[in-house]
């Protein structure tokens, strides 16, 4: 379940009997999380299991999860145990739009102005991971690989982990405005015969993060792999750094979309209706590292 709650306000008036002006305003916030059993609780403390101390302190603290962890143990031979990272998303969305409508006689005309923004607030987690496979128990020789020798859970007993990780995750808060203005006619050409005729530009902002957390791949700067005799382009650039620009994507402001259509009363019973469009589906998420 994601709670949401959501507000509107919308103000119609008349200003003549052929004007109208339409106002409204909306705002939308969801929020969800998850914890495990033993972080709802406040945590665990992994050094009861004989993990270092400079391990448990080295990792963030997790929300509601104060004392640490529950490291997840992934052996050989049988399930998981453990784990269960600590991870949720706030997300705002403010809308704001302002409509005319003006109607003279075949023709009805309609443009307006609409203005979003988009934000986003994750936090996640990641407990320490160790791997205990067959590698430190089989035998005689445990350097050469055997099917019928060694055990996963022996390794497990014996502490002997084949790999581990502690990753850390860093939060961030990512906010894009949206802007479009648009104009669209609906035309009585004849009895039968109804044009629609319009056009909305559109401009969605480059993502970016209040404190400049984000990255990206730029293809124009010097890379750091040097190749003897070849010139190679293309790295990991961070916004907001050595005069680039915060958004993670260059800035668009080339997005027109047309609208044509039409509709015919072909009899008394038969309508046809055809139309086209160019749409901008938006891009927003929880972050982007491209």
């Amino acid at each position: 379940i994601i709670p949401r709650h959501s507000g509107s306000l919308v103000y119609t008036i008349a200003l003549k009997p052929t004007l109208l002006l339409d106002i409204k305003s909306g705002y939308n916030r969801d929020f969800d999380q998850g914890f495990g059993p033993a972080t709802a609780l406040g945590g665990f403390d992994m050094t009861v299991l004989g993990l270092p101390a400079s391990l448990r302190d080295g990792i963030p603290v997790a929300k509601n999860g104060e004392t640490g962890l529950v490291p997840d143990f992934n052996v050989g031979d049988l399930y998981n145990m453990g784990g269960g990272n600590p991870h949720g998303r706030a997300a705002n969305t403010w809308s704001n739009g302002a409509a005319v409508t003006y109607i003279t006689g075949d023709h009805t005309i309609k443009f307006g102005y609409e203005a979003r923004i988009y934000q986003t607030n994750p936090f996640d987690t990641q407990q320490p991971t160790f791997t205990f496979n067959r590698g430190f128990t089989q035998g005689p020789n445990p350097t050469v690989a055997s099917s019928t020798a060694g055990w996963g859970l022996a390794s497990f007993l014996l502490g002997t982990p084949s790999a581990g990780s502690a990753r850390i995750w860093d939060t961030f808060a990512t906010s894009q405005p949206y802007h479009a203005a648009y104009v669209q006619e609906d035309w009585k050409a004849t009895q039968k015969l109804t044009l629609n005729l319009g056009l909305r530009w559109e401009y969605e902002s480059p993502i970016t993060d209040r404190y400049d957390r984000l990255s990206m791949f730029d293809p124009d700067i010097a890379s750091p792999l040097q190749v003897p005799g070849m010139s190679l382009r293309g790295g990991l650039a961070y916004p907001g750094t050595d005069g680039r620009p915060r958004g993670i994507a260059r800035q668009s402001y080339d997005h027109l979309g047309p609208r044509l259509g039409f509709a015919y009363s072909a009899t008394s019973k038969l309508v046809v209706r055809g139309g086209f469009g160019i749409t901008y589906i938006p891009v927003k998420g929880n972050g982007f590292q491209a």
